[in-house]
């Protein structure tokens, strides 16, 4: 603090009367007073005027306990002491010392704030050092400094900030006592405040009043000062501890090593929580991912493994953890867990509601599609309402209060196979990347459990595949045995080099030979000689390449006589892989060769019949399609003679309402006929025609159909929809038909809907072309659809709707005879949709 500086001009006279030179020789601030007026002050040097900031008349008008409160409980004569004073002047401390000038007394106070710093910084440093040893965390690290080193600095007001490097932004971490200098609650963005300077210079601000307000750009007209100290740990700032003065001060040497010091300790203290968090995270993490391997050994069920997992992540590296898989483009929560059963259905509900697709812009889609770990450490209420979600959602994502998160892929075999969400809510740490590393290899781990549970699976039910095999070999075996003695089936062995050795009475039963007479090639004699050179050679390639023998050969047996057989020998190998022996067996199939020739006569016999028929069949259909058209031909002038002598009639009949009903009647009988008659007519030219098949455009073809439809829709509201259609291999001109009957049936059958809706689309399979045709008419009884596409088969009255009953046979004709089919489905009242299908190619 030093001395106070004397004025550069002569001091007036009026501000001592009378001048005591002594007095004014004193280096420091001193009074005389009057012990028996009252502690009155009756004179004093101008370095006490400057430090009351009073003139001397002003001085003599109060007393010493005025003045200085603090000095009025000392004894006269009492040794110096160092007293801490609230405002007499500008030092926080003063030694005090009196001594009598005759009837006065003289009392002399100096400058003892830098020396009382000195002396108690380290015992307030020692016990600092103490408490912080002692803090469990930053905010009770920060409430010591703030409690002791206001203390010590007798500053009014003292608070701690930290810095957030996720979000830039200091946060405040506790404030004590009352200083209108201080940077406020919110200073990230305030660039010109003392604690946002200090942390960005990384250097300590020691200020006195003149500094502070020219860098606030304001004047409180209370004389302000301020610390302002970056706590660094290294290079890295930790935050700033802030220290407000209602006072001008000037700040020592020993006062700034002090506060240094406190800012150094408390950044260490910061520190130290920090590590031993850390310490007691990866005591967490290794612990989880120990119970992690314990489940690999005791789980076995997938789903059961995943669930336990995401228990395991809830009890202290997550507050909800989640493991999506993929399913059809999206990623859908396999198992979720929650800490806060409340909170719990909330997430769900999310989860469900709202599922995450592979190719979305999330942070688990990332971490699916890169295979790699996606960390956002911080989640803010900003950043949440910028998604531009729904309502719904949005407000389901702020309920749950998502602080941070962590999305890792699932890898089983090399194959992704899903994704391990973690995420902190409210005011928990944010994810740091550390937690990246416990992540993957939590991940890692689940992805071995899950392997393992899969192989375990797999293990258990090829055991039981296994035990199934075997039951079925040993029935096979039983039944092979058994099928051997019930049949003509014979079974011998050759040596490796294909010789045939030893005893071999199956062998000796079908062909009556002794071992002497078949060692060796020797059974090669009791093949017909046609079969035996092909046999043998194909025999000895087979024992060369060690291959399959299979050949069809005759053999003479005991009674003389040739039967066919069907060979087939296998060589079994050693462990070492060498050719141990060939195991062979003679299976006879002479009967069924003999069933085989007949089958074959039989066949070529049918054949035959086939084609006789096929060829009365079709001059059958040629007769009956020439019939119909005969008939249909010749009945067309029979039916325009009624309606002609019917026209007579009326004229002749007059006005006669009786009769003229009758007319009508047989004029529109006549009508109809005449319809059916062509009808028919079509239907027989239908069946008559060849097929000219050429590339058709669906989509070409149904805008023409319906442009000449557009005359029969006047006065309707009709609303086409047509897809996108392909092209097809068809006859333009009967496909024209098809597409004529079936959409004028949509438009006819709709009649009477306020609104008539039409869709006309496609599907493509690779074996055929499917075309539906959709309306929301009248429908149809689903009991009825087998009688729809026959000829005169009606589903309703011709008084309701007009028609022949000939459309859907003509279509169902023209398709079969593309080699397709025809099918409907429809309810009453609620529309028909009709199908046909065309072959690809």
């Amino acid at each position: 603090m030093g001395e106070i500086p004397l004025p550069a001009m002569t001091t007036p006279d009026s501000l001592i009367s009378p001048p005591l030179p002594w007095l004014e020789a004193l280096p420091d601030p001193t009074v005389l007073v009057d012990p028996a007026d009252g502690g009155r002050v009756r004179s004093a040097n101008v370095r006490a005027v400057l430090y009351f900031g009073r003139d001397l008349p002003a001085l003599r008008a109060g007393t010493l306990e005025q003045l200085i409160p603090e000095l009025a409980a000392q004894e006269p004569g009492a040794a110096p002491q160092a007293l801490r004073l609230a405002g007499a002047g500008p030092w926080a401390w003063v030694d005090v010392r009196r001594f009598p000038v005759g009837d006065l007394l003289a009392v002399q106070l100096s400058d003892a704030t830098a020396q009382h710093v000195a002396e108690t910084s380290g015992r307030v440093l020692s016990d600092l050092t103490a408490a912080l040893s002692r803090a469990l965390s930053r905010e009770e690290a920060a409430e010591v400094v703030l409690r002791q080193g206001r203390a010590a600095l007798a500053a009014a007001s003292a608070s701690v900030f930290w810095f957030d490097p996720v979000a830039e932004e200091l946060v405040p971490a506790g404030t004590c006592g009352d200083n209108p200098a201080g940077p406020g609650p919110h200073c990230s963005d305030a660039a010109s405040t003392l604690v946002a300077e200090a942390l960005q210079s990384g250097q300590p601000l020691f200020l006195g009043a003149t500094e502070v307000r020219a860098r606030l750009r304001q004047d409180s007209g209370v004389p302000l000062s301020a610390v302002a100290v970056p706590l660094m740990f290294g290079a890295r700032a930790l935050g700033v501890v802030h220290f407000g003065f209602v006072q001008d001060r000037e700040f020592g040497g020993a006062e700034r090593q002090f506060v240094q010091a406190v800012a150094g300790q408390l950044a260490q203290a910061v520190e130290r929580v920090r590590l031993a968090a850390a310490e007691r995270t990866a005591r967490e993490q290794a612990t989880c991912l120990l119970h992690v391997g314990e489940r690999l050994l005791t789980q076995q069920d997938p789903v059961a493994l995943l669930g336990a997992l995401a228990r395991l992540a809830v009890e202290g590296q997550a507050d909800w953890c989640a493991v999506y898989t993929e399913r059809g483009g999206a990623l859908l929560p396999q198992v979720f867990a929650h800490r806060d059963p409340q909170q719990q259905q909330l997430a769900a509900e999310y989860l469900a509601a709202f599922p995450q697709w592979v190719d979305g812009p999330g942070p688990l889609a990332l971490a699916y599609r890169e295979n790699r770990v996606v960390r956002v450490p911080v989640i803010t209420p900003e950043m949440v309402q910028a998604l531009d979600l729904p309502g719904e959602q949005l407000a389901l994502l702020q309920a749950m209060q998502v602080r941070s998160s962590l999305a890792v892929p699932l890898v089983v075999g090399g194959q992704r196979v899903g994704v391990l969400s973690l995420v902190r809510v409210g005011g928990a740490e944010p994810y740091q990347e550390p937690d990246e590393a416990f992540a993957q290899e939590f991940a890692r781990r689940a992805s071995l459990a899950l392997s393992h549970a899969r192989l375990t699976a797999e293990r258990e039910a090829a055991l039981a595949e296994a035990q199934l095999e075997r039951a079925r070999l040993t029935a096979s075996q039983a039944r092979y045995q058994a099928l051997i003695e019930a049949t003509a089936q014979y079974v011998w062995t050759n040596s490796p080099d294909g010789e045939m050795f030893g005893e071999q009475p199956g062998w000796a039963q079908l062909t009556g030979q002794t071992q002497p007479e078949y060692q060796g090639y020797g059974w090669a004699d009791r093949l017909h000689p046609e079969d035996r050179g092909p046999a043998v050679d194909a025999w000895r390639d087979a024992v060369r390449t060690r291959t399959l023998y299979q050949i069809e050969q005759r053999v003479r047996v005991a009674d003389g006589s040739y039967r066919s057989f069907l060979v087939r020998a296998v060589p079994l190998l050693a462990q070492d892989h060498s050719l141990r022996e060939w195991v062979g067996l003679h299976s006879d199939i002479t009967e069924l060769k003999r069933a085989e020739q007949t089958l074959q006569a039989w066949g070529r016999e049918l054949e035959r019949q086939v084609e006789a028929q096929t060829r009365e069949l079709r001059a059958a259909n040629e007769e009956l399609g020439a019939f119909v058209y005969t008939v249909s031909h010749d009945l067309r002038a029979p039916v325009r003679h009624v309606g002609s002598f019917a026209g007579l009639l009326r004229r002749k009949i007059g006005d006669h309402p009786g009769l003229l009903k009758y007319v009508d009647q047989i004029e529109g009988a006549a009508t109809r006929m005449e319809v059916l008659t062509d009808a028919l007519l079509g239907l027989a030219r239908t069946g008559a025609a060849q097929l000219a098949k050429t590339p058709v455009d669906l989509s070409v073809l149904v805008d023409a159909v319906c442009a000449d439809l557009a005359p029969d829709l006047h006065g309707r509201q009709v609303t086409w929809r047509v897809a996108d259609l392909p092209a097809v291999q068809a006859d333009a001109g009967l496909l024209r038909q098809v597409m004529a009957n079936l959409l004028g049936n949509a438009v006819k059958y709709s009649r009477g809907r306020g609104h008539t809706v039409i869709e006309v689309r496609a599907q493509e399979t690779p074996q055929e072309v499917v075309v539906a045709v959709q309306d929301n008419g009248v429908g149809f009884d689903p009991q009825y659809t087998g009688k729809l596409f026959g000829v005169f088969q009606r589903l309703h009255h011709h008084n309701e709707f007009e028609g022949t009953g000939v459309g859907l046979a003509n279509v169902r004709r023209i398709v079969e005879k593309h080699g397709g089919r025809v099918w409907a489905e429809g309810r009453p009242g609620e529309g028909a949709t009709f199908f046909f299908s065309l072959p690809r190619g």
